[in-house]
């Protein structure tokens, strides 16, 4: 009897994961523009429609893009401009969302900032990247006018969550809240920034989007010390563009209650670019208190969402959701840090007994890689699993240290091939290129 030797299969030509695609999305091209055109492109028959919903106030695309505009504008008045690095520290809000696309569109980058980090902290990342414009959070003013100086910080834009709120709320959080800050003659409040804005351009300046870093997120030095990542245009457009392949779980429409924070490539990438670019409205939750996370699931019945693993953990534990319906949910993912087969199960058991009809999705990445490399969701999935690679992504194992690519089956490092991989490590070329 003689025995046939299986013939070697290599990922880089098999690609096997393209049968879960439908055939129309394979071979289409990504956008070649910056995030803020992408956006632009992609809403622009829909300016109604509501874009982001913030304790309660909507704002629509048409209202997302004037603000866009204004705060163009104001950038360009206090003398941020094309290939400026401004330095953010806060909380996601409605203006840090349009400070982003409002960079993006001038050319310059935000270099986003964990507002947790203590002075020296914050220091070393405005100093990094040579920021001579700081945004931040009004709570965190203290910190970071410390944090500014011995830096080229030449103004400190401060905007307060009370900026976006309606009047009635606004007038209760400043009440309960009062800014007891005593600022410097450097510092401009959100709403004089704007107002100081008016008359100046808000055409777009041309930059090269495969080049362009729209964002420059922190690693969490688990390989090494922490870095900084620039993310380009092409990265952040090219998740959006790939997550149109599940439109069965998520299209326009619908909500994303996003949970996740800005100093994240997850939390701007999957969390509000993604959505945005999809006509979904992003319900803004600045600061999660993650016991209340059940009640806000309730409230705003959102049917999409990205988390970490213990957040859905904490919701298949939370008493207030015990008999009710929870049917709306269609893809809620968690990404960010591990989860055992265990405790997967016994969420996937929590969703399936409330109607939701698709497990936990869950995925794979990097912030070198913009967030995800891999998905598993809708029927797409199982226990254990972090899914499939997305549409225009190849993940092959190779022998470590070596070019050589192992055969599908095979253990080794795991290598990935993706448009949204990094520009690079930020003034590290040598750390880059390894």
């Amino acid at each position: 009897m003689s025995t046939t030797a299986h013939e070697a299969v290599y990922a880089s030509v098999a690609k096997p994961w393209l049968k879960y695609y439908d055939a129309s999305y394979i071979g289409q091209p990504l956008p070649d523009c910056t995030t803020y055109e992408y956006l632009y492109q992609q809403n622009k028959q829909h300016l109604s429609e509501p874009a982001l919903e913030y304790f309660g106030r909507k704002i629509t695309y048409a209202d997302l893009f004037v603000n866009i505009k204004k705060t163009a504008a104001a950038f360009r008045a206090i003398g941020l401009k094309k290939g400026d690095i401004a330095t953010v520290v806060s909380v996601m809000t409605p203006e840090i969302i349009y400070a982003f696309y409002a960079a993006d569109l001038i050319g310059a980058t935000l270099n986003l900032v964990d507002p947790r980090y203590s002075v020296e902290g914050i220091h070393d990342y405005i100093t990094e990247v040579d920021s001579h414009l700081l945004i931040c959070l009004n709570v965190t003013y203290d910190r970071c006018v410390q944090a500014a100086k011995r830096t080229h910080v030449e103004r400190i834009l401060v905007v307060s969550p009370a900026d976006s709120l309606s009047l009635p709320m606004a007038m209760g959080y400043k009440l309960k809240n009062p800014d007891k800050n005593h600022y410097s003659s450097n510092v401009i409040r959100w709403k004089d920034f704007i107002a100081a804005g008016q008359g100046q351009s808000t055409a777009a300046d041309p930059v090269d989007p495969m080049d362009h870093a729209c964002v420059v997120v922190h690693t969490g030095g688990t390989t090494g010390s922490p870095k900084g990542v620039m993310l380009t245009d092409r990265n952040f457009n090219a998740i959006a563009k790939q997550f149109k392949t599940y439109e069965s779980l998520c299209h326009r429409g619908q909500t994303l209650m996003n949970i996740m924070p800005p100093f994240i490539a997850y939390g701007f990438a999957c969390g509000i670019h993604l959505p945005l670019t999809l006509g979904i409205k992003v319900t803004i939750i600045p600061n999660l208190d993650a016991a209340k996370l059940g009640s806000l699931v309730l409230k705003y019945k959102p049917q999409l969402m990205f988390g970490v693993p213990t957040h859905y953990q904490q919701l298949a534990t939370d008493i207030r959701l015990r008999k009710k319906d929870l049917s709306f949910i269609r893809m809620y993912a968690a990404g960010g840090d591990a989860i055992s087969v265990g405790a997967e199960e016994n969420v996937n058991e929590f969703l399936a007994a409330h109607n939701v009809e698709f497990p936990m999705a869950k995925g794979y990445g990097m912030t070198e890689v913009s967030s995800a490399a891999t998905v598993a969701a809708g029927n797409v999935t199982k226990p254990g699993s972090v899914g499939i690679p997305m549409l225009n992504t190849v993940v092959s194992i190779f022998e470590p240290g070596t070019e050589t690519e192992l055969p599908i089956g095979e253990r080794g490092e795991i290598c990935i091939c993706t448009p949204t991989v990094m520009k690079g490590y930020y003034n590290k070329p040598e750390e880059t290129d390894m």
